[in-house]
C-alpha cells in the first residue's frame, strides 16, 4: 500500500520535460526518454543478473551519457556508472566518492523499502549536484558548472501494476 501511495505522490508531483529548469536534463528528458524512437546504438557492458524493466530506457539514457560499462560492484573503479539494487548504509560514502569521480549511479527502485531513506540522503548530499527520479530507478551524478537540482520526471511507460501484483 505504501508503494502504490509513493506512486501516486510521485505522478503528482512529478513533471515531464516541461517544468525541468536545467538545459541538461530538459535535452535528456527530450531527445531520450520520453522520444521512443531513439537509440544511442551503443552497448552498455553491465552485470549478467541485471534485468529490469527499465533496462532499455536505463541503457538509452547511460548511452546518451557517453557510458559504455556499468557493474554492481563499488569497489570496481575502471568502469563508468554503478548499477545499484540494494544500498546499504556502509556504501553511502563509497557511493558518494564514486560520484564525486565523475561516475554515475543508477539506483533501482529509490521508493523502496530499504533504499527510500539512503536515496533521500543521497539527494541532498552536496556532491550530488544532478538526481533524476523516474519512480522506477535514479540516476544521481554530478556536473560541473551546474547548481544542485533534484528532479522527479514521470517514467514514459509505467509498470506499477506488474510491481503490485
Amino acid at each position: 500500500m505504501r508503494y502504490l501511495i509513493s506512486y501516486v505522490w510521485h505522478y503528482l508531483v512529478s513533471h515531464s520535460r516541461h517544468g525541468t529548469h536545467s538545459p541538461f536534463v530538459y535535452d535528456l528528458a527530450d531527445q531520450v526518454i520520453y522520444n521512443s524512437s531513439y537509440s544511442s546504438g551503443k552497448s552498455i557492458a553491465h552485470p549478467e543478473e541485471m534485468h529490469a524493466d527499465y533496462q532499455n530506457l536505463l541503457f538509452k539514457i547511460l548511452g546518451r551519457l557517453d557510458v559504455a560499462q556499468i557493474t554492481d560492484d563499488l569497489w570496481v573503479r575502471e568502469v563508468d556508472g554503478y548499477w545499484i539494487k540494494t544500498l546499504q548504509e556502509k556504501d553511502f560514502d563509497l557511493l558518494l566518492n564514486r560520484i564525486t569521480e565523475g561516475k554515475i549511479v543508477a539506483i533501482h527502485d529509490p521508493y523502496g523499502k530499504n533504499i527510500n531513506k539512503l536515496w533521500k540522503q543521497l539527494t541532498a548530499d552536496s556532491r550530488v549536484t544532478v538526481s533524476i527520479n523516474l519512480f522506477h530507478f535514479g540516476l544521481l551524478l554530478q556536473r560541473d558548472g551546474q547548481r544542485k537540482e533534484d528532479f522527479l520526471l514521470r517514467y514514459p511507460c509505467t509498470p506499477i501494476v506488474k510491481k503490485l501484483r
